[in-house]
């Protein structure tokens, strides 16, 4: 069962609807209600009580996350914690992924080889850039790489230091 549901109020998001969930977190359309977009929300799974050390790395993490620009990456725009559940903000890309929640895929196959190597370099760019800066994709699958309309793979997200122990 999701831990928030349509139209409820988490921090400063509205919560439109649930985009998935998977083994870090579950994630949600909703509305910043404060700058007036809307952000894909993620909660992080409290599988138990994080220490203190758990809690600062989290936001160490974030700090330097937020800190990464690419055009092929899904920025950062927020995050925090709000009654013991982390949670992070990030751009939402309205036509979705790859592979949407429903489990479709956004083309129809096969892509023609001159458009599959464009998405492949766009995405290794976005990869190489946030390797670059310590850290690695925390769970890339066709439902978390992003698409924009027209020929553009952008959007990578959930990504984690290199150095994480």
């Amino acid at each position: 069962m999701p831990a928030l549901r349509e139209g409820q109020r988490f921090e400063r998001y509205r919560v439109i609807r649930l985009l998935g969930s998977g083994v870090a977190g579950e994630s949600y359309e909703a509305e910043d209600t404060l700058l007036l977009r809307k952000v894909v929300l993620k909660l992080l799974h409290p599988w138990a009580p994080l220490s203190d050390a758990a809690r600062r790395q989290f936001f160490r993490e974030m700090q330097g996350i937020s800190q990464l620009t690419h055009r092929y990456l899904a920025p950062v725009l927020d995050y925090g914690e709000l009654h013991g559940a982390l949670y992070v903000a990030r751009r939402l890309f309205s036509s979705g992924s790859l592979l949407n929640s429903d489990g479709r895929l956004w083309f129809s196959p096969p892509l023609e080889l001159p458009a599959v190597v464009s998405y492949a370099q766009q995405l290794a760019q976005a990869l190489q850039h946030v390797h670059h800066a310590g850290y690695l994709h925390g769970g890339l699958s066709l439902t978390n790489i992003m698409v924009l309309r027209g020929p553009n793979v952008e959007g990578a997200s959930d990504y984690r230091p290199l150095h994480a122990g």
